[in-house]
């Protein structure tokens, strides 16, 4: 009961669909720092409406690669978008930018390198750099689709809470074909500091939530197969589907992983 309780309460962590943002009664939101609640981003959402299609990918070293996986975004509303990789299907949701000009693209996060009226540039915070042009019509709209299952992980994995220490920025997200509703609350960093004892830590989750973000001091309490995560008023319990010091992946298939590189 306890675990199907975490459930449903991650579930609503991350699709709560018509909520306000969340805050605890009597508590004015923490900005994460005050020069960053006065910065501004370069760039507007206006600036992305229309649809993109990648046509080259490099290495974050500059090194041009082939790719066969195209990548899709179609930007509409002023803040919506629909995205999809190669053959996988598509994932609808918000459409933000952040003070830091990092781009939420329903479940992907990018970092934004340019942008101008026929070509943007996108680095995806794990290993490639994206260029799309824009387009009337995307080339898969002129050919059949196949439609295949969207690679996921699928079984959760013994923790080693030593190999969870550390500084954590969640690059990507996957979520399953349909809506990722908005306004979402996500995790977008995860600073796990100090071990308090065998299977817990102390550290600070960053919450963001269209244009703010929310950082709070946090536990961490590692069970066989994931970790509870208490935030103040919040808890989640977070399922744990990779975690070898190199890469940290959690949360819940049946709704959004979230994939985590060392800042």
């Amino acid at each position: 009961m306890k675990y199907v309780l975490s459930i449903v309460t991650l579930a609503f962590f991350f699709f709560s669909a018509d909520a306000q943002r969340v805050k605890r009664k009597g508590v004015t939101p923490i900005m994460k720092n005050a020069k960053q609640a006065q910065q501004q981003a370069n760039f507007t959402i206006d600036q992305f409406q229309g649809k993109w299609q990648e046509t080259g990918r490099k290495t974050r070293k500059g090194k041009a690669l082939a790719f066969t996986d195209t990548i899709y975004l179609n930007f509409y509303e002023n803040d919506k978008v629909d995205t999809r990789q190669g053959n996988n299907p598509n994932v609808n949701g918000a459409a933000e930018i952040d003070v830091d000009n990092s781009l939420l693209a329903a479940a992907d996060v990018y970092t934004i390198k340019s942008v101008n009226a026929s070509t943007i540039v996108l680095d995806d915070n794990d290993k490639f750099v994206h260029t799309f042009k824009k387009t009337d019509s995307f080339w898969l709209e002129k050919v059949g689709r196949t439609v295949v299952p969207i690679d996921t992980f699928k079984t959760v994995v013994k923790v080693d809470i030593n190999n969870l220490m550390g500084d954590w920025l969640v690059y990507k997200r996957q979520a399953k074909p349909g809506e990722v509703k908005t306004p979402a609350m996500l995790i977008k960093y995860l600073k796990i500091k100090n071990k308090t004892g065998e299977n817990t830590a102390t550290g600070f989750v960053t919450i963001y939530q269209k244009d703010k973000a929310e950082e709070l001091a946090c536990t961490i309490t590692v069970h066989k197969t994931g970790m509870q995560l208490t935030a103040g008023t919040y808890s989640w319990y977070l399922p744990i589907y990779k975690a070898d010091g190199k890469e940290l992946v959690f949360g819940n298939v049946e709704l959004m992983l979230n994939f985590c590189k060392p800042l």
